[in-house]
């Protein structure tokens, strides 16, 4: 399925759910997150109300705008759950051989993922909150203490 940009072609307006996907700097590092957000129905001053990604629009009283340059598309069966950070690169933890869940503190209550404040990492004996910097992040992840090499 293919991406549209929410600037040229806005969500349908009915509710459900759609896959979204933005490219920007978050905390230092170009990534591209990706997630299902739920399209909520929003009152629209004297005209009708209508369904909108709410945590992805400004709403200034009179008109309600996209707040970053989204893309869109429905959401597919086999999408998964959670945000896929695109762009962040990190390894498989070395002891469950599963990608580390990366998540985030947004600026303000539902924030999306690119208006994080600071990101956390969790995997198998590993539970930090509050990076600021992704690549030194993804980087302290990503460091592996070199293995001894058998003698041949």
């Amino acid at each position: 399925m293919e991406w549209m940009r929410c600037r040229e072609h806005r969500p349908p307006n009915e509710p459900g759910e759609i896959r979204v996907r933005v490219t920007e700097e978050i905390l230092g590092l170009v990534m591209t997150p990706e997630w299902t957000t739920e399209m909520r129905l929003c009152g629209m001053g004297f005209g009708e109300s209508e369904w909108w990604p709410n945590e992805l629009c400004h709403w200034n009283g009179s008109r309600r705008r996209f707040i970053a340059d989204y893309e869109w598309r429905p959401v597919l069966d086999g999408d998964p759950k959670g945000i896929i950070w695109h762009g962040l690169d990190m390894l498989d933890c070395p002891f469950t051989g599963k990608q580390p869940e990366v998540g985030y503190l947004g600026r303000w209550i539902g924030a999306p993922p690119n208006r994080a404040e600071w990101l956390s990492l969790r995997s198998h004996l590993v539970d930090r909150n509050g990076f600021i910097d992704a690549a030194r992040m993804r980087d302290a992840w990503n460091q592996r203490v070199p293995q001894p090499q058998p003698a041949q």
